[in-house]
């Protein structure tokens, strides 16, 4: 007859063959009598977004598994994205209430029967904050209220003369559709020009005023990225009798390049005479002997 402790390794042994790398020890104990409970922990993705995630940590108390309930797990959202955050506890209680469920039931396994559900919860979850964050007051989207926020502050916040701003921002990868959306939507109300590479690495490049170039690397900043990285920034005065528009070397327009593309981004810098800003997102420097010359 199996023990807890060997049914427990037994149930270990098939989550480690269902998650894969996704599944890590952090207490394996030699036998049944080691004195500290088996402790393991699993990470969650939404399946086609990655940068959604939750790490369950799972305690194993040395009665489990009873169908009585007398020795329950604990279960921990250990870390989880910022999409996230606010139904961490939900997740947790979601994933106790399907263990207590299949333990009644007297499956073998019941974490891994509980589990399974969980991808396609926290899937739900990671939409539904996308369509909070997406939603602003009455209906309206929320890239525009922030576009809009920004661009009735900008001139309280200017001091001195307009300045034309330029960045230049490496992502590890560039995939989702809500992202990429707010990318292109934010641009356009803030008049900037540039355009973006989606796929692995990511890419943007944004030119305009200077505070409305700070204003959309802030709200890109909070879509919460794996990685994100200026670059490249240049900073150029407007001068006398001059318009801040007369400035600009890309069009007041946002181009979405494909994820094989990023020489189609180089050879736009290139033409527009910002090949020393594309260079430094491969991390390459020449100083900024351009920034001088517009």
């Amino acid at each position: 007859m199996s023990t807890c402790f060997d049914l427990q390794l037994r149930e270990s042994e098939a989550l480690s063959a269902a998650y894969g790398s996704d599944f890590m020890w952090l207490h394996q104990p030699d036998n049944e009598d080691d004195g500290d409970e088996m402790t393991y922990a699993i990470t969650f993705t939404n399946g086609y977004d990655d940068e959604t995630s939750a790490t369950v940590m799972v305690t194993l108390p040395h009665g489990y598994p009873t169908n009585d309930g007398a020795a329950f797990p604990e279960i921990v959202i250990a870390e989880c994205s910022a999409d996230l955050s606010a139904r961490s506890r939900k997740l947790q209680d979601a994933i106790a209430s399907n263990v207590k469920a299949q333990l009644r039931s007297g499956y073998e396994f019941p974490i891994l029967a509980a589990l399974a559900p969980i991808p396609a919860l926290i899937s739900k979850f990671a939409e539904e904050w996308k369509s909070e964050q997406y939603k602003g007051a009455a209906g309206e989207p929320l890239s525009t209220s922030r576009a809009a926020a920004a661009a009735e502050t900008k001139e309280a916040k200017r001091r001195g003369p307009p300045i034309l701003g330029r960045r230049i921002i490496f992502f590890h990868h560039i995939r989702s559709p809500y992202k990429r959306r707010c990318i292109q939507q934010w641009a356009k109300e803030l008049r900037l020009g540039g355009m973006s590479k989606i796929g692995f690495p990511g890419c943007i490049v944004v030119e305009g005023d200077e505070q409305d170039v700070t204003d959309y690397v802030n709200m890109v900043y909070k879509l919460n990225w794996r990685y994100m990285d200026v670059r490249g920034d240049e900073q150029i005065p407007v001068p006398p009798g001059k318009e801040l528009d007369d400035m600009r070397k890309l069009p007041i327009e946002f181009h979405e390049y494909g994820k094989d593309e990023l020489n189609a981004v180089a050879d736009k810098c290139r033409e527009a005479g910002l090949e020393d800003l594309f260079l430094t997102y491969m991390q390459i420097y020449r100083g900024k002997e351009s920034s001088a010359k517009n």
